[in-house]
């Protein structure tokens, strides 16, 4: 089950007449490349806004925290389905789990040549982790990541994106198995049980 869910409310953001439009609608259906969605107020005046190929940036309000993806109209409000592309490798779910996750022990940075790194999770989302390390890394390098959770590894390949303190990086992950995937949402999914 994905982050995205039918019945969430959320809102699409656009330019109309150089002014920023919010519009409140509803998740009507998710389906693999795309959501259905459902205006609660009045969208006829924005419909320019709204043609097929068309540019928004959607914020959907999960449980979890606020998702926040950008995406392209595919069908207009005017057809039978207002419909927009959807892809769930590339969502963005801001959500600070850094008080519950009480640095996990369980980070390997895999470095073939140069030696593994053993370190702490910091804090943690859908989309990325960050950590410390004693060793410096270079911005931009892509390492094997696995983490240790219930008992069970999982591996993916994840970029530093971001040094947020000396030695402290924030890594995206950029290629993860689908079993290892629903691994870790449902730990994100207890960690926000938690909360």
């Amino acid at each position: 089950m994905g982050l995205v869910q039918v019945l969430q409310k959320a809102k699409i953001i656009f330019d109309s007449d150089g002014h920023k439009v919010e519009l409140d609608c509803t998740v009507d259906e998710v389906l693999f490349d795309r959501i259905r969605l459902v205006f609660t107020k009045s969208f006829m005046r924005y419909l320019n806004a709204l043609e097929p190929g068309n540019e928004l940036l959607i914020k959907v309000f999960a449980p979890q925290g606020v998702i926040q993806f950008h995406s392209m109209v595919i069908s207009s409000p005017l057809e039978k389905f207002f419909e927009i592309e959807y892809d769930e490798d590339a969502i963005n779910l801001e959500m600070d789990y850094s008080a519950k996750i009480d640095n996990l022990d369980n980070l390997i940075i895999k470095r073939p040549l140069l030696g593994d790194i053993s370190t702490k999770i910091i804090n943690m989302d859908a989309t990325w982790l960050s950590f410390c390390t004693v060793t410096p890394l270079n911005l931009n390098s892509t390492f094997d990541f696995i983490i240790t959770i219930d008992n069970e590894e999982i591996m993916f390949k994840g970029k530093l994106v971001a040094e947020v303190e000396e030695n402290c990086f924030k890594a995206q992950i950029v290629e993860i198995s689908q079993h290892d995937k629903s691994v870790y949402f449902g730990f994100l999914e207890k960690l926000r049980g938690t909360i």
